[in-house]
């Protein structure tokens, strides 16, 4: 049984939450089997949009990534996505949509973004990028740094040291 916490020597303010006890069982808790619900996904035209954003922002001496790595960021991506909220998979959804429209006219091509060469959209991007609507790009980069960086492939080829702990992933 947990005790009470001890009484206080002064009188709290009453917008001061303090610690209640609270019995076991009392809070239903999700379970700790290291996944969360999935509760809904993102369309296949929208993952397409998204890949072809990360090839042009992560493309290397006007390389895209290996193909493998693509498929890998993407997977993540989706699964991402696929657990967060209805609000955070529209804003997702609609700057990448914004992004397939506003990039191509900003880089004088025509949309849609995703059919343009590697070339046309890397210049695209860096075009959206340098114009007064690069906050439509902000977020998306931000969540497709964070994953694609997780993989130790790229994270060694930015320079980081890993350490012996962090292994290849298949």
């Amino acid at each position: 049984m947990i005790e009470p916490p001890p009484p206080l020597p002064f009188e709290p303010h009453p917008l001061v939450a303090l610690p209640q006890p609270v019995k076991p069982g009392a809070i239903d808790l999700p379970r700790a089997c290291g996944q969360a619900p999935q509760t809904g996904a993102l369309s296949q035209s929208i993952l397409h949009t998204t890949q072809a954003i990360a090839e042009a922002l992560f493309s290397n001496e006007g390389h895209a990534p290996p193909p493998e790595r693509m498929q890998w960021l993407m997977d993540e991506y989706a699964d991402f996505m696929s657990r967060a909220n209805a609000r955070g998979r529209f804003m997702f959804t609609a700057a990448a949509w914004a992004i397939s429209i506003a990039a191509p006219m900003m880089g004088g091509r025509w949309p849609p973004y995703r059919k343009l060469g590697l070339a046309d959209r890397i210049t695209c991007l860096q075009a959206l990028d340098a114009s007064a609507l690069s906050p439509l790009l902000l977020a998306l980069k931000a969540i497709l740094c964070m994953i694609y960086y997780e993989h130790p492939d790229p994270a060694r080829e930015a320079g980081m040291n890993l350490g012996p702990k962090v292994q290849r992933d298949a």
